[in-house]
């Protein structure tokens, strides 16, 4: 099916009128899509859909969606598809904005330099996280056993390239093997804080825009996550707010995390669970969950809160 693109910008841009303040950000979206994502473009079959996904990315990246904003549903029902496909089609393409995201960070960052509180960036490890991408593709990463040598060797040759820990715990869980799913992670985690704070003091930033920095993020994250399920609460919580006092755009979700911890669910899992639509989390529920529910731990997460209207 081929795009009418001069309907497609005219909806978009009938959307902006009424609620967007006249914005031009989506109709630039889609012709960056034309541009640059052209097989994106051709594999469309509702362009309604894609024009619904394309405003929530923007309403969700500008804050203004959650409670009294611009919820999902009512997106929906604007262009006529449901709240269910458009996170579908987010989960899909979100991925394109988040990259001009990090360039547009990553030339902030060099402007206001000098303005900048301590921040971390982790050194290139581009050897090992090749070979450990590679790994995940391979055949080896089916076979268990092979696949805890294959990372026990990664560990080996850089301890400080955290994904393999996180995977390691992983393979230990399914066997069973609990106490050494607990310790690979627990070691993991201390070498990640012995880098990040080794006078005790937390960065004042650690940014997901530097793409140095996620296998430490994802570390400190899936820490938390593990600590939570053990019962260890008020510790997995310490972990998440730094992890969004020093990301205040919070790519890894921690916010989230936050809320469902301070909600009462036994493990992280257990709050995913209702947002699993299959093939990913439906982005717009989980959303709209989190406004619904962030306002009543305004103690915790009240700061971040404010800081996302002024966003």
């Amino acid at each position: 099916m081929s795009v009418d693109y001069k309907t497609l910008k005219a909806k978009l841009r009938k959307f902006s009128f009424q609620y967007l303040k006249v914005s031009e950000e989506p109709v630039e979206m889609l012709e960056y899509l034309e541009e640059e994502y052209p097989e994106v473009i051709e594999a469309v079959r509702n362009p309604d859909l894609l024009a619904a996904a394309l405003v929530y990315i923007y309403v969700k990246q500008e804050g203004l969606g959650g409670r009294g904003g611009i919820t999902g549903k009512m997106i929906g029902e604007y262009f006529g598809v449901s709240a269910a496909a458009i996170s579908q089609k987010v989960f899909d393409i979100e991925y394109i904005f988040e990259e001009i995201d990090d360039d547009i960070f990553a030339l902030a960052h060099e402007v206001e330099d000098d303005e900048m509180t301590e921040e971390f960036i982790d050194k290139d490890r581009y050897e090992v996280t090749e070979e450990y991408w590679n790994f995940l593709e391979s055949k080896k990463a089916d076979d268990p056993q092979k696949s805890i040598v294959e990372l026990k060797k990664m560990i080996t040759k850089d301890p400080d390239f955290y994904d393999p820990y996180i995977i390691l715990y992983e393979y230990y869980i399914d066997e069973g093997n609990t106490k050494q799913a607990f310790e690979t992670m627990q070691k993991g985690y201390s070498r990640a804080m012995k880098r990040l704070a080794p006078q005790g003091i937390f960065p004042d930033r650690l940014p997901w825009g530097y793409m140095e920095n996620r296998h430490i993020i994802r570390m400190l994250f899936n820490t938390a996550t593990m600590l939570w399920a053990t019962g260890m609460t008020l510790n997995a919580l310490s972990i998440l707010m730094q992890l969004l006092y020093s990301n205040h755009d919070d790519n890894i979700g921690a916010r989230y995390a936050i809320v469902a911890l301070l909600e009462g669910y036994e493990t992280y899992e257990d709050f995913e669970k209702q947002f699993d639509v299959g093939s990913g989390l439906d982005a717009v529920m989980l959303d709209d969950w989190f406004w619904a529910n962030a306002l009543k731990h305004k103690e915790f997460i009240g700061w971040w809160l404010e800081s996302a209207e002024e966003m």
